[in-house]
């Protein structure tokens, strides 16, 4: 079984959220669709990243708009010499390198893709602050000491996977698999599609096809490997047959179904995941 139930799976708001009072709106960037969705005329976005910024630069246009921001973001603009970024950075083989290559090690941490969040202060006329800290009914508090009386708040302050549906032994105590690029130690059981799994690109549409090639040969491998008169195996990538001649599994891409043994595992049956891809 192939567990690909994407890296952005439950919204997450800071426990400042439970500060405020029943008088303030508050939306996660995950249910923002417009500006008419904010009452009023004023809103603080907290979350400086792609989604936040994104945001608030809209809000912009019809309303007074506070950015809240964290930790400094590393910054891209949308084009290197003509080219689009993911595009330059694919071309130089950085998204899809792994995290421990010298490429790869670049490609750590969060990255702002766009106008700097100055640039969009200036143009949009937002006001940018400190990191929030704490909430009290409409008093919005931020680390450098400035308080905020708000109306209307959008959380952009990312996601967090939910694998609590799975009963098995590989989990770590925060509740996230143990892997080794996606294989488990658990038989017949892997993971794709995970943020930062091995890449910057793993959990990028266009890139998770070096992950998926790779899963492949490895569940073709043990498959091989636990036929009658062939032994057993313990999902070891460096052990399996055929993971040293064909290490990226593109030779074996187009895996039959027929051939993977898949272990069964509990599930409750209130818990769906949103999309398991059994091959």
């Amino acid at each position: 079984m192939i567990i690909a139930t994407g890296a952005y799976q439950g919204p997450w708001t800071p426990p400042a959220a439970a500060g405020l009072g029943p008088g303030v709106t508050q939306l996660h960037a995950a249910a923002y669709r417009n500006p008419g969705q904010i009452p009023g005329d004023e809103v603080l976005v907290v979350g400086a990243a792609n989604s936040g910024a994104q945001i608030a630069a809209e809000l912009a246009a019809t309303h007074r708009v506070w950015l809240s921001r964290g930790a400094p973001i590393r910054r891209l603009p949308r084009k290197i010499a003509g080219i689009p970024i993911h595009s330059f950075g694919d071309r130089l083989g950085l998204i899809p390198a792994p995290f421990d290559t010298w490429r790869g090690r670049t490609q750590r941490g969060d990255l702002l893709v766009g106008p700097s969040l100055r640039q969009l202060a200036r143009r949009h006329g937002i006001e940018l602050a400190d990191r929030v800290t704490g909430a009290d009914g409409r008093s919005i508090r931020f680390a450098d000491g400035r308080q905020l009386q708000v109306s209307a708040v959008i959380w952009a302050t990312g996601y967090r996977p939910d694998y609590s549906w799975i009963h098995l032994p590989v989990l770590d105590g925060h509740g996230l698999p143990r892997h080794q690029r996606g294989v488990t130690g658990y038989p017949g059981l892997y993971f794709l599609g995970m943020h930062n799994q091995y890449s910057r690109g793993s959990a990028l549409i266009h890139w998770v096809r070096y992950d998926a090639q790779y899963i492949v040969s490895q569940a073709r491998a043990r498959a091989a490997a636990t036929r009658p008169g062939t032994g057993t195996s313990d999902d070891n990538p460096d052990d399996e047959p055929g993971a040293a001649d064909d290490p990226d599994g593109t030779q074996l891409a187009a895996a039959s179904a027929a051939q993977v043994r898949c272990q069964p595992f509990l599930m409750p049956a209130s818990l769906t995941p949103r999309r398991v891809v059994v091959t």
